[in-house]
């Protein structure tokens, strides 16, 4: 009888260990994903693409039309036209020297989806250690200005075909929340 009873014993244990007949899975609906994780990731971004913007922008003043290659990269295609249409400091005969920073980068908004993204920032340029050259070598640099400091809002949105964030637009911004 012992013997028996170990049998059954060994049976069932066996038959546990036998795999179930397989349940049919649901196959995964996509979720759209966010090109930003984080508000966090999404300012650092645009801080990145703003810091390529400043600096091809300042050799664009100091340089002229030689240097558009390098800002054309960082922004929209109608920003780039509405940037270069206006008469430059090169049409005047003018250049500067030395270069501009900027500081007290925020986010304003982030708006985004699975293929689309829009960020804003808010910064503080600083253009206190540039300065404006005309034809002749003469600073030109208006020395009224109120300030070196300029506070800019600066759009931003996301291009599919180069997975980059592209500068759309900028403008002033509120001082007081800025700079």
């Amino acid at each position: 009888m012992l013997a028996l009873v170990c049998a059954s014993a060994i049976a069932l244990t066996a038959a546990g260990c036998a795999p179930a007949d397989p349940k049919p899975t649901k196959t995964p609906t996509p979720t759209k994903t966010a090109i930003f994780a984080s508000e966090e990731e999404a300012l650092q971004a645009a801080v990145d693409v703003y810091q390529q913007f400043n600096a091809a922008f300042d050799q664009v003043t100091a340089e002229g039309e030689a240097a558009e290659d390098e800002l054309s990269e960082v922004v929209t295609d109608e920003y780039f036209t509405e940037q270069t249409s206006e008469e430059s400091f090169a049409d005047r005969g003018w250049h500067t020297e030395g270069s501009s920073s900027f500081r007290n980068a925020e986010l304003a908004s982030l708006n985004q989806d699975g293929k689309s993204a829009k960020v804003q920032i808010a910064l503080c340029r600083d253009v206190s250690n540039q300065r404006i050259i005309d034809e002749n070598g003469n600073d030109v640099t208006d020395e009224n200005r109120t300030s070196a400091l300029i506070p800019l809002s600066v759009t931003m949105i996301w291009d599919d075909e180069s997975s980059a964030l592209l500068i759309s637009e900028t403008g002033l911004w509120d001082e007081s929340q800025v700079c």
